[in-house]
């Protein structure tokens, strides 16, 4: 998990902890955080509820929310499809 939040805060140009942050909500770190919580589910074996706690405690709802939307937005914005699938590659090759 560490190494997605670094890789996605890296991409987009954010801070790590406010990608985990609660208190966050602003347009600019909601999206690269639906990003990272997007590829978090897609590599690691954690359960939704687990998912949220590493985000700020955030409801497994909230998580699916990310996941869904992410998803959709990745089938509509070739662009973000291969964002998302280089953060994937960083992650794996180490």
């Amino acid at each position: 998990v560490e190494k997605i939040v670094e890789e996605v805060s890296r991409t987009y140009n954010v801070n790590a902890e406010e990608l985990r942050s609660s208190n966050n909500r602003s347009a600019y770190i909601s999206k690269p955080r639906q990003v990272a919580i997007y590829i978090v589910n897609e590599l690691t074996n954690l359960t939704q509820e687990n998912i949220g706690k590493e985000f700020g405690g955030r409801d497994h709802s909230t998580i699916k929310y990310a996941i869904d939307t992410t998803n959709k937005k990745m089938k509509q914005d070739s662009k973000l499809k291969s964002i998302i699938e280089d953060i994937i590659k960083n992650c794996g090759s180490e």
